[in-house]
């Protein structure tokens, strides 16, 4: 039997790289959660904990002293962020 190849079928775009640069993480000895500050290639700078939304579209997951992870605000995309990286 011969087979014939679907090509109506397509995959789905691959996701865009969250467009964020990490710049400075702050670890607060009173609290249990650092704080993180990036900006975007405009300079535009955030700040955030872990548990935050960062520009209404990402999730701050974890913070590191040299890292961040973070994923687009469905889950998807997950991202380590390194600081000057």
């Amino acid at each position: 039997s011969s087979s014939i190849p679907n090509r109506n079928r397509s995959t789905p775009p691959p996701i865009p790289p969250i467009p964020l640069f990490l710049t400075t993480v702050i670890v607060d000895p009173s609290s249990t959660k650092s704080r993180a500050y990036l900006h975007d290639k405009n300079g535009t700078t955030f700040e955030g904990v872990e548990g935050d939304t960062i520009d209404g579209r990402f999730k701050l997951l974890k913070v590191g002293t040299d890292s961040v992870v973070m994923t687009y605000l469905d889950g998807s995309g997950q991202k380590v962020i390194y600081r000057g990286g």
